[in-house]
């Protein structure tokens, strides 16, 4: 195969580099942003935990997707800030150490994986014929 005309001094990357480029380029143009349109196409959760969607407007399209962990992140930040509110009101002492911040991750990444598994499971068990019959 041959290189298309005027793209024969064209800079060649890995696609893990481009990716990273794109990344760092968009994270420094646009690093807090919020996105008015409406989404669609949600499939998910998936056995990964991953949500998969699209975000769109009249013009454009974005397909996106959220992480199974950040939920446990999202998740450990919310209940620690919860926890340092309610003992501020009741005049309470509190620390919150790497341990209950590690719990709090390894429950929610063990939900994770068990709210994949679990169905996954129960559908490799079925008939094929019978599982597409009844949905």
């Amino acid at each position: 195969m041959t290189a298309a005309p005027g793209l024969i001094n064209a800079p060649e990357f890995t696609v893990s580099e481009l990716s990273n480029a794109l990344r760092r380029t968009v994270e420094d143009a646009y690093a807090h942003v919020r996105v008015r349109g409406e989404i669609s196409g949600f499939k998910g959760p998936h056995s990964s935990g991953h949500c998969y969607f699209a975000l769109k407007d009249e013009n454009a399209k974005i397909e996106a997707v959220i992480l199974a962990g950040l939920g446990g992140m999202i998740g450990v930040a919310l209940g620690a800030s919860l926890t340092m509110l309610l003992a501020k009101l009741a005049g309470l002492t509190l620390t919150i150490t790497i341990q209950y911040v590690a719990l709090g991750l390894a429950v929610s990444g063990t939900v994770g994986v068990a709210s994949g598994w679990y169905p996954a499971v129960r559908a490799s068990r079925l008939d094929p014929i019978e599982a597409l019959r009844t949905e």
